[in-house]
């Protein structure tokens, strides 16, 4: 994964500056598929487009602002238009070094990069029969029988700490970046929104928040109230999927899993084209032992050492292959 530039927004409301992280580029390694369609990936980390205003607390949507640059404040400084013809042949000659050197710069490290990844390439030939023989007979015996609270799941935290891989950006976003909302921000957006298509985004958030705390091994209702907004968010989410679309199907289906209607869940699995056979398995098995919670479709354990990273598939991954959720 590699960080992006910040995109900087203007607070309709107050003026306050809206800071938001980007990726140039990123993976799908060590990623996790939940059964509500959200998946959890490090190395292609998602960022807020709904989020609030730390100043004056309002509700925002980024994509509906426009996003600032900095030609405003390039235009400030002297051109070399106003500083006579000596000054702009000076500034092209040393244009041209300055490119020279960037060229052969770029040769130069484009070298010892190969030879780098030559090293590493040997190196992960040998990991891999290592992890082969030794290490996923281990781990897959211990992910059998404890499943997705091993205690190896999510061990590339470990080697995060120690700096061997890196870190993403939501972990280490400071408090001048914007956030996720939680429960009472999203309730507080449906108030003030009115369109049907928002309302949907909202309410899968919702959703998927409440989620979220089963995904870091908390009960999924803490106050009192929690059950009842739970419920009448999947009710309402339940009349917002369109059933024509495969993925928003299968999110309709995990909804009456979820709400204990185990027999409409399995009408609408069933009706899915014969590739997600797959799919219709391990969906068939957690109706049959009515089994309400959240669980995993799709996950990879990313094996590293400091010298590289070995992405190791696990269960599902025939099924991520040929079924793509919306990142909604």
């Amino acid at each position: 994964m590699e960080p992006g530039k910040d995109l900087v927004y203007r607070c309709p409301q107050c003026g306050n500056f809206l800071r938001r992280q980007s990726i140039s580029s990123g993976n799908t390694f060590i990623a996790t598929v939940y059964s509500d369609g959200k998946m959890i990936a490090p190395m292609l980390p998602e960022f807020p487009n709904l989020t609030k205003c730390k100043k004056c607390n309002s509700i925002v949507w980024l994509s509906d602002l426009v996003r600032i640059t900095n030609n405003d404040s390039s235009q400030n400084k002297d051109s070399p238009q106003n500083n006579g013809v000596s000054q702009n042949k000076d500034s092209s000659s040393c244009g041209e070094s300055k490119l020279l050197i960037k060229i052969l710069s770029g040769i130069i490290s484009g070298c010892i990069t190969l030879v780098c990844n030559f090293f590493k390439i040997i190196y992960v030939i040998l990991m891999i029969s290592i992890g082969i023989f030794i290490l996923l007979p281990i781990v897959g015996f211990w992910e059998f029988f404890w499943g997705i609270n091993s205690p190896f799941w999510g061990i590339d935290w470990s080697f995060r700490k120690i700096g061997w891989f890196p870190s993403t950006a939501q972990e280490d976003r400071e408090d001048r970046y914007v956030d996720f909302l939680g429960i009472e921000d999203l309730l507080r957006a449906l108030e003030i929104t009115n369109d049907k298509e928002k309302e949907k985004s909202i309410r899968i958030q919702i959703w998927w928040t409440f989620n979220d705390r089963v995904r870091k091994g908390r009960k999924i209702f803490v106050e009192e109230n929690d059950k009842k907004l739970w419920e009448q968010n999947c009710y309402a989410l339940l009349d917002l999927l369109d059933k024509n679309d495969t993925n928003q199907k299968v999110m309709t289906a995990e909804l009456y899993r979820n709400l204990g209607q185990f027999d409409s869940c399995l009408e609408l699995i069933n009706s899915l084209p014969k590739k997600f056979d797959e799919l219709k398995d391990k969906f068939t098995i957690e109706c049959t032992n009515k089994n309400q919670k959240l669980f995993v479709l799709y996950s990879t354990h990313l094996y590293c050492t400091p010298l590289g990273s070995i992405p190791i598939p696990c269960r599902f991954s025939i099924f991520y292959k040929s079924f793509d959720f919306k990142r909604l």
